[in-house]
């Protein structure tokens, strides 16, 4: 999973949150906002969602950094 301190080169963001797929095949949920980052295992109840709210944002980064 992509290291929450790469969301530097993304722009300004504000926050984030989602569910991927772990290297395992499992699931991470995942929060971000500045400073306070959280991930832990999750459900494939919803899966591959992500949300990211922020100002000037590089979206190709961001799709990058989720291999998007």
């Amino acid at each position: 999973m992509l290291g929450l301190q790469n969301f530097a080169e993304c722009g300004q963001v504000l926050r984030a949150k989602g569910i991927v797929e772990n290297a395992d095949g499992g699931w991470l949920e995942f929060d971000y906002v500045p400073g306070e980052p959280e991930v832990r295992d999750g459900s494939a109840e919803a899966t591959g969602m992500i949300c990211v709210i922020g100002v000037g944002l590089e979206q190709e980064r961001i799709k990058e950094l989720f291999g998007l």
